[in-house]
């Protein structure tokens, strides 16, 4: 009965194979793994953790085959674009009060809905526009 559902697998001992995880949170992962193929008793197959040497067993069902990944190049560039980046987000940068104002007259005239979180984004902006990190012409 079993053997209609179960996917044309092709899995043989020593194979990489990602186990799923069932879905706990929205956002959680979805495969776990990588795992080894050790042993096949029907549709159960037998599992190590390629990580920590740990066995388990579980259904044909919930395994993806996998395959080893490739390390990619890292392109310097990239680097040092993420290293100017860095030094230019100082924490003490003045703000210009003229884009303060700016913003604050965009966010209100922008639709006649004033919802609570543009209230709360022009209550942080005139926060701001008050500080003594803006500079003062």
């Amino acid at each position: 009965r079993l053997a209609r559902y179960r996917k044309s697998d092709n899995l043989k001992i020593g194979d990489i194979v990602w186990k799923r995880n069932m879905p706990v949170k929205k956002l959680g992962e979805l495969f776990s793994g990588p795992f080894e193929v050790c042993g096949r008793e029907g549709s159960t197959i037998r599992l190590k953790d390629v990580m920590s040497g740990a066995k388990t067993s579980c259904p044909i069902e919930m395994l993806k085959k996998g395959r080893r990944g490739r390390k990619r190049p890292v392109k310097e560039s990239f680097m040092k674009d993420v290293a100017v980046q860095a030094v230019d987000e100082d924490p003490n940068k003045v703000i210009n009060p003229d884009d303060v104002t700016r913003l604050a007259a965009t966010l209100a005239n922008e639709s006649g809905v004033m919802t609570r979180s543009k209230k709360r984004l022009l209550e942080t902006v005139s926060k701001l526009a008050d500080t003594n990190k803006v500079a003062r012409t």
